[in-house]
Parts: structure tokens; sequence; C-alpha cells
């Protein structure tokens, strides 16, 4: 009986550890920065498809959605409340994408940087992309 107990209580504890709230996302904006003929030129770009993201009881998210978002093998996420995120290939290697968001207010953005790095005369470059968000919870 003792054992089954303390079975229970460790169910309890490990369910409540790892409930998450689940939040329905939408991009309302898309807008940056495409390399054309040597220059950066501002443009807006078409909203990318909605997402979920998951909220850890401790208010911390979900770094595997994360990932999902990023396309990416791995994500790496600091904070709680303001959560920060980058994408990476899992060895260290950083994608140059950032996800910003705040728990209280379900919203934030995604930046698409990685472009900015190769020298002015580089004939390609990614563009650079900003996309605030905004969520609700399901």
């Amino acid at each position: 009986m003792t054992r089954f107990l303390l079975t229970c209580l460790l169910l309890v504890v490990t369910a409540s550890s790892v409930a998450q709230t689940s939040f329905a996302c939408q991009y309302i904006a898309s807008g940056g920065l495409d390399w054309e003929s040597g220059a950066w030129k501002a443009t807006q770009f078409k909203n990318r498809s909605p997402f979920f993201l998951g909220v850890r009881s401790d208010r911390s998210l979900d770094e595997n959605q994360v990932a999902k978002l990023f396309k990416s093998n791995r994500a790496n996420c600091v904070g709680q409340q303001l959560v920060t995120c980058s994408a990476s290939t899992g060895d260290g290697i950083e994608l140059g994408m950032v996800l910003y968001f705040s728990v209280v207010n379900a919203r934030g953005a995604v930046a698409t940087l990685l472009g900015a790095v190769p020298k002015d005369e580089a004939s390609e470059k990614d563009s650079l992309v900003v996309a605030p968000f905004i969520c609700q919870t399901i």
C-alpha cells in the first residue's frame, strides 16, 4: 500500500511539472530587408503560417515546439514570462533565428537575422525578417 501511494505521489508531481498551457498564435505582419543589387531594400513579406506554443507551469516555453517553429534541430530558450529563444543545429551552431515572447501578454515576435553576417560583396544574402505575432490560450 505504501508503495502504491508513493507511486501515485510521484505521478502527480511528474504530471504537474510538465503541465502546459497551449497558445495558438498567428503573425500580424512581416517585414524586413532584402539584399538586392548590393544594397538592403525595405520590403514586406507574406505572413507565415499560424503555429502553437506550449508554456510549462514554470512559465518557460516548450523548446521542442519552438524548434519545430524554427524548423531546426534545437531551440535554446531562457527566461520565464519574458522568454527569448534562438535556433541551433544542436551542435552549437546558431541559425540566426530568434523568438521573443511575453507569456503574460500572449504576444511576441520572430526575427531572422543570419543574412546580416555575410560581407557586402556577397552576391546573395538571406533576408532580414521581423514578424510580430499574437496568441490566444487554447
